[in-house]
């Protein structure tokens, strides 16, 4: 009996279905001043009302702006002079994104001038505020499993 009441056991243990944890990030509303809190390091802050977002840089190939990826390579451009001026930023916290690129960066200032980008936005890009960057190039692209 001893036998039976285990084996059942750990059968349900190991019948019952996996649980996951959801979290709720919701979009920077549209009158929440948002900081650039990012020092040109390869990691950059972005801190809207009282949420912070963080994240990672990394100079790439080169892919036009809003491409996404899930993982990155150095060094694979066909051209050698262009093989890491791709800048592309990535969301770690509250949760994760893919890897989104934001264009073009110069090779003399490619460390700070992505670290910006990843923060604060770009011109070119039509970006001029953190809480467009969360809200319409991080958040669309959340890593899920």
């Amino acid at each position: 009996m001893k036998k039976l009441l285990t084996l059942t056991a750990l059968g349900a243990i190991l019948a019952a279905p996996a649980i996951a944890a959801t979290q709720c990030v919701k979009q920077v509303d549209a009158n929440t001043p948002c900081t650039n809190l990012t020092n040109g390091n390869s990691d950059w802050i972005i801190q809207c009302g009282g949420q912070r977002y963080r994240g990672v840089i990394f100079l790439g190939e080169y892919q036009p702006e809003g491409s996404t990826a899930d993982s990155l390579e150095t060094g694979v451009a066909d051209d050698p002079h262009r093989a890491d001026d791709g800048c592309w930023c990535k969301m770690t916290y509250p949760v994760e994104s893919k890897w989104v690129s934001v264009g073009y960066t110069p090779g003399s200032g490619g460390f700070f001038t992505c670290s910006q980008r990843c923060s604060w936005g770009d011109t070119d890009l039509g970006l001029f505020y953190s809480k467009d960057l969360v809200n319409d190039y991080y958040l669309p692209n959340l890593i899920s499993d």
